[in-house]
């Protein structure tokens, strides 16, 4: 198993109750640790109720939307109940065919660990991305992934690329602190409100077939934020599923970023197209000259260096053939990633137990 965040966690919990041998490998020190190193005040887009894993629920002291940090602590508590093995500090650099087992698992450090059966944990959104545009930024210039805490940016002009959860989180942080905040928006966001009641009302809809869930999504954002075609953000023409099946993005969770457009304390703008030195051209024709530009404009996986010559991912790096014994989770769902791990996790775990694996020696999973 390759990664202790929660769907390889869970996928070890089923695995072991199987009765199976597990060693996890872990990059970090601690299990969830991804979930330390992200901003301060994040929170799960997703109520405690639908962020649990298999066979342990999210303790009512986390409130309703647990924060990053009580995420991790969740994933700790969890793996010391279900007695995952984790081996710590373990930077896996490739998956290769082997000679004793099925499979090779190269560390960076040169060891390598022999494994009949794979479990790649290592998430699809993996590594930071920023557009390449046009010229260079000689200010600051930086990814959501970096941003901390908004008084890193007290008396700034900031502008944030990108209206997905992070990017209007962030911007809606930055108000009060920042000198101004402005957003730049290539994609009107599918908005959402952060309504506990609403999020549990909407898991009953995803059995619906996708086209009547897209007109219900865009229904919604009519109904509680059609004024905000006013402040340069139009209803959207995709549903949700539309637009996930797209180009993988998930609706925005509205937590004060509606409001923050209609007050104008946040500003839309157009689309980044060049970086001008000290200043970014948007694709209206107009400059902006922010002192800080963050790019909220998501991650890629990191799938290409570990399986990349197996032939097993298509185009964009995902995986897309089956090679036997070489199993991937932690795929994202619209029906909230975390939920779908303990789902993705139990079948994976039942294919790895049933199914028969043509072992070179008893080695680890």
């Amino acid at each position: 198993m390759i990664g202790a965040g929660s769907a390889g966690l869970a996928t070890a919990a089923n695995l072991q109750a199987r009765g199976m041998h597990v060693t996890v490998l872990e990059r970090g020190t601690k299990p969830g640790q991804s979930w330390l190193q992200r901003r301060e005040n994040l929170r799960l887009n997703t109520i405690r109720g639908l962020s649990a894993l298999p066979g342990r629920s999210i303790d009512r002291s986390a409130g309703t939307w647990p924060s990053g940090a009580e995420y991790a602590r969740y994933l700790h508590t969890y793996a010391t109940q279900h007695e995952v093995r984790i081996r710590h500090n373990c930077d896996v650099v490739q998956v290769a065919h082997g000679r004793r087992a099925n499979w090779d698992v190269r560390l960076a450090d040169g060891d390598t660990i022999p494994a009949d059966v794979v479990v790649v944990a290592t998430g699809w959104a993996a590594e930071p991305h920023i557009p390449l545009w046009p010229g260079e930024f000689t200010k600051k210039l930086l990814h959501a992934a970096d941003y901390r805490s908004p008084e890193d940016f007290a008396g700034a002009s900031v502008l944030v690329v990108g209206s997905g959860n992070s990017g209007a989180e962030i911007a809606v942080e930055l108000l009060g602190t920042a000198a101004e905040v402005r957003m730049a928006v290539r994609t009107p966001p599918l908005l959402v409100p952060a309504d506990p009641k609403l999020h549990r009302v909407g898991a009953l809809f995803w059995w619906l077939p996708e086209d009547l869930v897209d007109k219900l999504s865009i229904s919604t954002h009519r109904s509680h934020y059609r004024d905000l075609a006013e402040h340069g953000l139009p209803i959207p023409t995709e549903g949700v599923h539309a637009r996930f099946n797209r180009d993988g993005t998930s609706p925005t969770a509205d937590r004060g970023f509606a409001d923050a457009v209609r007050s104008g304390r946040l500003t839309i703008t157009a689309a980044v197209a060049a970086l001008t030195g000290d200043g970014v051209q948007l694709a209206n024709g107009q400059e902006e000259r922010p002192d800080v530009v963050i790019a909220a404009t998501g991650y890629r996986p990191a799938f290409a260096g570990l399986v990349g010559h197996l032939g097993v991912l298509d185009e964009r790096g995902f995986p897309a053939k089956q090679e036997e014994a070489l199993y991937f989770v932690g795929a994202p769902s619209l029906r909230g990633d975390l939920h779908v791990h303990g789902q993705q996790a139990r079948r994976v775990a039942r294919a790895i137990s049933t199914t028969p694996v043509n072992t070179k020696r008893t080695s680890d999973v």
